[in-house]
């Protein structure tokens, strides 16, 4: 039986047979040239409107890729750099192996999966089906659409900014901290020790002021709101009783550290009574020669 671990050695050793056999870095443009099956180590290929990307394809470390536009069906497997502001991925592409992968467009009709060490900026685009995480992926989120479920699983962590999460937001794992500070909530689950550091203000828990760290295990009831440092507002359930109803935000074990921030009227307060302080002060400086 082949393991999902396997069969990722089995990948990497043969873009590595390909790689002793290719002369000398190429370079492809999609429609205009044949999309091939394979990059390797100094090769770019860019995927524009009118272009597709079908059967097996596969990036080495080394290699960038780029699209803008056009379609990706079929296994796609990423273990270079990769660049997407535009096209639809069918298939579900996969990202390995300390690849960085980039989002700020297209659509991505079945989600994505990352892993080994993967590392993964998104700053747009749509992502329709389930997001998978796992093994030390480093996710970055500011913007984009998720409208299936995100799992960020085994050591991987996440720093959310921005973006709209329409299904879940699950964060497992007791070895790293994830942060949020933006973004607009659906339902968020912690499970199995994950902890979580929320930058916002005006923290309450039931209508009453909360501060410092929440433990996730310990409460069985009631609901935390506030406000994120992107101005986004959050209205979690803290039940720790996950009955599976859609949208149901569910708190087994970890914990929740809330961070907090100058809210934006009392930055502004905060400036405009500093600035003045500071011009006089100014004024005051003698310069001797």
């Amino acid at each position: 039986m082949i393991t999902k671990s396997s069969f990722k050695l089995i990948i990497a050793a043969a873009i590595s047979i390909t790689l002793t056999h290719h002369a000398s870095a190429a370079d492809y443009v999609i429609p205009s040239d044949t999309a091939p099956t394979i990059l390797v180590a100094g090769d770019t290929l860019t995927l524009n409107a009118g272009g597709a990307i079908s059967g097996g394809f596969y990036t080495h470390d080394g290699s960038i890729t780029t699209i803008t536009g056009g379609s990706v069906s079929g296994t796609f497997v990423n273990y270079g750099e990769m660049n997407i502001s535009g096209g639809t991925f069918v298939a579900i592409p996969e990202l390995y192996l300390d690849s960085n992968t980039n989002i700020s467009g297209g659509t991505f009709d079945a989600g994505f999966l990352a892993g080994n060490n993967a590392d993964v900026q998104i700053t747009g685009g749509t992502i329709l089906g389930i997001v998978g995480l796992d093994d030390n992926v480093s996710l970055d989120v500011s913007g984009g659409v998720f409208s299936g479920q995100v799992n960020i699983n085994h050591a991987s962590t996440a720093n959310i900014s921005g973006g709209t999460f329409n299904s879940y937001v699950i964060f497992d794992g007791a070895i790293v901290t994830h942060t949020i500070s933006g973004g607009n909530f659906n339902a968020v689950g912690i499970i199995n020790g994950a902890t979580i550091d929320v930058h916002g203000s005006n923290f309450k828990i039931d209508g009453l002021d909360v501060a410092g760290s929440i433990d996730a295990a310990a409460i069985t009831s009631g609901i935390l709101t506030g406000t994120l440092a992107d101005g986004n507002t959050i209205e979690w359930e803290l039940d720790n009783d996950f009955n599976g109803v859609p949208g149901e935000d569910y708190f087994l074990t970890g914990t929740i550290n809330l961070v907090p921030i100058p809210e934006p009227t009392t930055a502004l307060l905060f400036s405009l009574t500093t600035l003045p302080l500071l011009s006089q002060r100014a004024k005051k400086i003698k310069i001797s020669i």
